[in-house]
């Protein structure tokens, strides 16, 4: 008050007052004058707007001195936590509390809380309840000491909590926040991830991919260190070590079918020395230009020696039993294909010949028929099924080996519904190196069917008639040999009568209806003769569908499809081609009306024409098709793509639909319809392959068959230098674009 000031306590307590009080006493007039007015100018600059005189300083003294006092008087109270911000207590404040003491003292000494306490003494339970209230007074010390502590001193600080006050409620999740945070980011690197979620920097949205990258990236190179075989990795080497065993390995695969034909050819008996009479009978046969021993007994007295001569035999189950003597047994192996159209009782002759027997076939395709032995005036319909030979023989239980490859499709759309309706998606396919989602093409036509004897649909025929004239007659197109399936025998006849009419009219054609020059010829076929059957193209046509123009509804008579099994003839037609499916019909899928039918195959119909209409998505929760969405096999794949497309490359993660899938598809920017190369990035299609021949050969061989290029990054090669092994993959990406498409596109 002397000094006109309310200064901060801690000023004055660390003010060196004495010092400069013994500094002014020893220096002259000019020194004073100057010492005062630095100090002058140190006290404005700690709020003391003072002259520095000798009385000032003896009183900024006697404060600094009773500061001191007070803070020991209070040391109690600062080290208990109650009162740690007295020294920002102003004048008044302080005032007011040396009254309240005062007043307290005056009343002790009164002896007025004496009386208040002296006749408790006798009172016991009086006693107890003072030990009681001054238990739980202890109590809410200690609890008002920790309070104290963890309060902020600074009234500022305090005016900022007010607000947090109104969020009480989320204040447990803070604490489960900290929890986590300390317990993540002990044993962890991680606390630049918890910072940058704390501070906002990093989305919730992603925070689960970052966690995992930074896990990742800080977990791959221990693992690399602690793995000798890791740590001695070196890319050149192992690409050396690849494609010696691919060599090899091919080489076994042809030495083993040449170990074959040489054990064979050494039982052929030689040309000089005795000859058996067997052997004697036919060379004079061979030798022979009319009247020939028939072929069954030429058989035998040949008996097990024609097996040295011609140790792979290629018959049917008829000619066997026309033939062969019914006591020739000499095989090793009897192998039936296509068992699914071989009758039980056509079979049981073959089985006989051998001592072991292998059945091929598929349970999903035809099943044997009385097609071939119905007379002309059966109806179509009237068509039997048989057991097959292979039904019999899963029946029993013999051991299954089942193949699950699939070649033929060069686009995997070709057999995904196949592959999703019958075959529970068990079969491995491949995907082409194009970007289109579907070779399966549906075209409309506003035609009619007519019911009755003529059972067809002639506006139906005439398109497809066009549509194979149209890829004849084009120099690109005709390169692509074409088979056309009706769903019966009276709509193949309507078509090969137009087709007839055009070969009449256009003679340039007639080549493509023979086997010249090595061409697949042209075929038009019904469900039940197509089995076995392939062409780069098929066209399928329905027949089927209304019989009056604009018709809202149809019968729901689908001939052979209608029967139990049709699904296996549908299985069939679908899965001829090579390259493309174009589905000509009269009528939308949506026409098939599912509860006028309890016929699988007819059902399986209408999602099959929804399918070539709509594309692969239909197929939605059978198989997995990603076209255009990014589903990355690991952060890995993720990282390299995101990289590739900052570069301005355009990236399909997982292109494919089936299990072997290309982690990730690069598109050639010069042919926007065409992958310029395939990225393979050691995912799980890699070392989930059950075999190095899969993994290393056949894997790649069947995808570069289908115009893949390939560039393979090794994680161990990435994770050491990811920024130095993503340049050399743009390079290589540059290379195959300068390169111009490989030779087979």
């Amino acid at each position: 008050e002397e000094l006109g000031a309310d200064p901060d306590f801690d000023v004055v307590r660390d003010l060196p007052v004495l010092t400069w009080q013994a500094g002014l006493k020893q220096a002259g007039p000019v020194g004073r004058f100057l010492r005062r007015l630095l100090i002058r100018r140190f006290l404005a600059k700690r709020g003391l707007r003072l002259a520095a005189t000798d009385a000032e300083l003896a009183a900024l003294s006697e404060s600094k001195a009773e500061t001191e006092t007070l803070e020991k008087l209070l040391t109690p109270f600062i080290d208990s936590g109650i009162w740690p911000g007295w020294h920002q207590a102003n004048v008044g404040e302080l005032r007011g509390l040396l009254q309240r003491c005062e007043a307290l003292a005056a009343d002790a000494a009164a002896g007025d809380v004496a009386a208040a306490f002296s006749g408790l003494a006798p009172d016991p339970a009086r006693l107890a309840e003072l030990e009681q209230a001054l238990a739980s007074c202890e109590t809410d010390e200690r609890a008002w000491r920790d309070l104290g502590a963890a309060i902020p001193a600074d009234r500022a600080e305090l005016a900022a909590l007010l607000p947090a006050l109104g969020r009480i409620g989320r204040l447990e999740y803070c604490l489960d926040w900290n929890r986590l945070r300390a317990a993540s980011c002990g044993d962890y690197p991680l606390a630049p991830v918890a910072d940058a979620v704390a501070a906002g920097q990093l989305r919730r949205e992603g925070f689960k991919e970052a966690l995992s990258r930074a896990f990742h990236r800080w977990l791959a190179p221990l693992l690399i260190d602690a793995s000798p075989a890791l740590r001695r990795f070196r890319v050149r080497d192992h690409e050396r070590l690849r494609a010696q065993f691919a060599d090899r390995d091919r080489m076994l695969a042809d030495a083993t079918g040449q170990q074959v034909a040489a054990l064979a050819a050494a039982r052929v008996p030689p040309r000089e020395g005795r000859l058996s009479e067997g052997l004697k009978l036919l060379n004079r046969e061979l030798n022979k230009k009319q009247r020939h021993v028939p072929i069954r007994k030429l058989m035998e007295a040949l008996g097990a020696e024609v097996l040295d001569l011609t140790p792979c035999m290629m018959m049917s189950p008829i000619s066997i039993a026309q033939f062969l003597p019914r006591d020739f047994n000499h095989f090793d192996l009897v192998v039936f294909d296509e068992a699914s159209q071989i009758t039980v009782w056509d079979a049981v002759g073959t089985i006989a010949r051998g001592r072991n027997v292998i059945v091929v076939g598929d349970p999903k395709q035809m099943p044997p028929t009385n097609f071939f032995s119905r007379s002309a005036t059966d109806a179509e319909d009237d068509e039997q099924d048989y057991e097959s030979i292979l039904d019999r023989a899963l029946d029993a239980g013999l051991k299954k080996h089942r193949l699950t490859g699939h070649y033929r499709s060069r686009h995997e759309s070709l057999i995904a519904f196949s592959n999703s309706k019958y075959y529970e998606n068990s079969l491995a396919t491949y995907p082409a190196a194009v970007t289109k989602e579907s070779a399966v093409e549906f075209h409309r036509v506003d035609g009619l069917y007519s019911k009755g004897k003529e059972a067809n649909n002639p506006k139906e025929a005439q398109h497809v008639a066009a549509e194979v004239l149209r890829r004849l007659t084009d120099p690109a197109l005709s390169k692509l040999s074409i088979g056309v399936v009706a769903l019966n025998q009276s709509q193949q006849r309507t078509i090969e009568n137009q087709l007839d009419d055009l070969r009449r009219a256009r003679p340039e054609i007639e080549p493509f209806f023979s086997d010249e020059d090595g061409r697949l010829p042209l075929f038009v076929k019904n469900l039940e003769t197509v089995q076995g059957d392939e062409r780069d193209v098929i066209i399928l046509s329905l027949g089927y569908g209304p019989t009056e123009p604009g018709a809202a509804s149809m019968s729901m008579n689908f001939g052979p499809l209608n029967r139990a099994g049709g699904e296996r003839r549908l299985n069939v037609a679908i899965t001829r081609a090579r390259h493309e499916v174009l589905v000509f019909a009269s009528m939308d899928y949506r026409l098939i009306d599912l509860s006028r039918t309890q016929a699988r195959a007819v059902a399986d119909l209408r999602d099959y024409l929804e399918y070539a209409e709509r594309g692969v998505s239909v197929l939605a929760g059978q198989t997995e098709a990603r076209y255009g969405v990014d589903s990355f096999d690991s952060d890995f794949e993720r990282d390299v793509a995101f990289w590739l497309r900052d570069r301005g490359w355009q990236v399909q993660s997982q292109v494919g639909v089936s299990r072997f899938r290309v982690d990730l598809g690069v598109v050639d920017p010069d042919r926007p319809g065409v992958y310029l190369a395939g990225v393979e990035c050691d995912g799980a299609t890699y070392h989930g392959s059950p075999a190095a021949r899969d993994r290393d050969r056949i894997r790649q061989q069947v995808l570069e068959g289908l115009g893949w290029r390939f560039v393979r990054i090794w994680s161990t090669d990435y994770f050491r230098d990811p920024e130095r092994t993503m340049q050399e993959v743009d390079a290589r990406l540059r290379e195959l674009r300068a390169a111009g498409p490989p030779a087979e596109a």
